[in-house]
């Protein structure tokens, strides 16, 4: 088949992999529809034993970062052993198990099970799937095929806001299946292995055999040529930890990660999500807060798209500067709107701020804070460290998300919901601020030449 054919098949296989990321959306939003219904009183509604307390409701949001605090190792440990097609696929199961009990659940200990397992899916496919992309995407295309990961999962976010309210608990969680099941189906059928995990395990044949499916051609000797050699170069070191330490470009490009993967917690996204509804009730907002999240969620996805169109033009730290500083902005002004509110100042003029800050966020955020820094991650490791790399960088993003919604309720007790808003902002400045000196500019390039560049800094 003539190489220079256009290869639809890579974008195919980067939609069934994404599946797993749009699961991890309608979990994020699974909170903001359900937890309203699992607070009433009402028994139609409510199938739980008893109404959930305040603080049953902020473990039900925690939990679910728990459980993505506690799997990196898991996926991580069977990523080194299995490769990375066979881990995602396992990493699938908990959340399919999460939505079973939820169907059936009547007290809300099974609830808190459902959302830890869903948690541990949620750290798989964070972990996994951008590095499997980015192993299987060309340079000319990896930018737009890492994006599908965060539109995935804003489908996923709007899918929950869309159809939560308004369908029972039962079926909400079996429709909630469905996308589990498909994924499973089609990666396990349709998408090959990574050829770099082939070629690590020295099944050189067999990673020919991927890319000639990946890439849709038979002539790929010479991408194949250099994966060999870049795989060569990486192993010269076992992958260990402490391998990470002893070579200077592996160890800037694992510094970089940590540190974008703490900006993309600290951008207070799982807060906006997990809450949203409730924000939005808080702010007295003119528009009913069920459809203020349906909004919320279409402007995140159509952030996603607008980014998928120009992620391999105008490069990664572009458009990670520009977003974080908005997002400052957004922060800043829903800060002083609540800050009024606090005071007893008349906001009923301002009553559009509040969803006009979320939704700048929101979109910013999806255009770039909540998918550049996995695509870097993706892109900044060496073959031979990403396994644990990863494992670090993604059991980090998820800790600190775990220990931000335990926390974001007393932050809003003791200083104020307009004071949570205002540290989400100055982190977004010191982001721009980092991104601008430290992050290197990785489109278009090979990974031989990313490696290079980080030798060098």
């Amino acid at each position: 088949m003539d190489k220079k054919k256009p290869n639809y098949f890579i974008y195919f296989a980067a939609i069934f992999l994404n599946l797993s990321c749009l699961s991890t959306g309608i979990s994020y939003s699974w909170t903001s529809s359900l937890i309203p219904v699992f607070e009433s009183n009402d028994t139609s509604i409510n199938p739980l034993d008893k109404p959930l307390t305040p603080t049953e409701s902020g473990l039900l949001v925690a939990l679910l970062s728990l459980g993505s605090f506690a799997g990196p190792w898991i996926w991580g440990f069977l990523v080194h052993r299995l490769g990375k097609k066979k881990s995602l696929l396992i990493s699938n199961l908990p959340i399919l198990v999460g939505h079973v009990l939820c169907a059936a659940a009547s007290k809300v200990e099974v609830l808190f099970v459902a959302r830890f397992l869903m948690g541990l899916s949620i750290s798989g496919a964070w972990a996994i799937t951008p590095g499997y992309l980015s192993e299987i995407a060309e340079p000319s295309n990896r930018g737009i095929l890492n994006s599908f990961s965060l539109g995935s999962s804003c489908l996923g976010i709007l899918w929950g806001y869309l159809v939560g309210p308004f369908l029972s608990v039962t079926w909400f969680s079996v429709v909630n299946v469905i996308p589990c099941v498909v994924f499973c189906i089609t990666v396990y059928l349709f998408v090959p292995e990574s050829p770099f995990d082939l070629v690590l395990v020295h099944q050189n044949e067999a990673a020919k055999r991927s890319l000639m499916t990946l890439r849709r051609s038979s002539n790929v000797e010479k991408e194949l040529l250099e994966i060999e050699r870049v795989i060569e170069e990486n192993s010269k070191d076992n992958g260990g930890f402490t391998d990470i330490l002893k070579n200077k470009g592996s160890l800037n490009g694992f510094i970089i990660c940590v540190i974008l993967m703490i900006f993309n917690t600290m951008t207070g996204v799982i807060i906006v999500v997990g809450y949203a509804q409730s924000i939005f009730e808080t702010a007295g907002s003119p528009i009913p807060p069920a459809y203020s999240a349906i909004l919320v969620g279409t402007v995140a996805f159509v952030a996603t798209v607008v980014n998928s169109q120009v992620i391999d033009r105008l490069g990664r730290r572009p458009i990670i500067i520009i977003s974080s500083i908005i997002a400052a902005l957004s922060h800043t002004a829903l800060g002083v709107y609540f800050h009024l509110q606090s005071t007893g100042v008349n906001v009923q003029n301002i009553g559009w701020l509040p969803i006009a800050s979320v939704i700048m966020f929101t979109f910013f955020h999806h255009f770039a804070l909540g998918s550049v820094p996995f695509l870097i991650l993706g892109e900044l490791l060496a073959s031979n460290i990403k396994a644990v790399a990863t494992t670090v960088c993604t059991t980090i993003n998820f800790g600190l998300a775990f220990a931000l919604s335990l926390v974001y309720p007393y932050i809003v007790e003791y200083l104020g919901i307009a004071n949570a808003y205002f540290i989400f902002a100055i982190s977004m400045v010191v982001c721009a601020v980092f991104c601008i000196l430290k992050v290197p500019e990785t489109k278009g390039k090979s990974f031989k030449e990313i490696f290079a560049l980080l030798d060098k800094k």
